[in-house]
């Protein structure tokens, strides 16, 4: 379901070059502007995937299965794991946003967050609690940890910015 992200990672590759290049020129004013139209578009971007996932998850199942106890539990773990996915579009322009200024260690950081930082520890923490749902919910619980943690390392940089001439 990741692969329905892949709108996405073009929006970032776009924003890339055109942050560092107005970042670089000192352009903060339009740095600002291309974070705020690029937090926007991705955010609604992965909404408008999300929306159609939750909507047509059975039929999603149905490609892969026609057992009917898998595509019932199935559809149940494609909703748990796709629960916050529409904060994953502000999470992957805060990530590039640190990468496009040559900022390599929070890019770094904030790359490896939502998988090697929380994901994993989650994955082997929730299900011993919770069973085969604390599989399915470690997804939703790390994206919205790394969400989190991505807003808190962007709103120096973005008051940084406002104060940049």
């Amino acid at each position: 379901f990741r692969v329905s992200f892949m709108p996405l990672f073009g929006l970032i590759q776009g924003f890339l070059p055109i942050t560092g290049f107005n970042y670089g020129a000192r352009n903060f004013a339009r740095v600002r502007e291309t974070l705020k139209k690029t937090t926007v578009i991705s955010t609604l971007t992965i909404s408008g995937i999300y929306i159609l996932l939750m909507l047509f998850s059975r039929q999603v199942m149905e490609v892969f299965s026609t057992d009917p106890a898998l595509i019932k539990e199935g559809q149940f773990a494609v909703r748990a794991i796709l629960l916050v996915t529409p904060v994953l579009g502000f999470q992957m322009v805060g990530a590039g946003y640190f990468q496009a200024v040559g900022k390599a260690l929070p890019s770094f950081f904030l790359a490896l967050a939502r998988q090697i930082f929380f994901f994993l520890p989650l994955l082997l923490i929730v299900p011993h609690y919770y069973g085969l749902n604390g599989v399915w919910f470690s997804f939703p619980i790390a994206d919205s940890l790394s969400a989190m943690v991505t807003l808190l390392m962007l709103l120096p940089e973005i008051k940084r910015l406002r104060t940049q001439v």
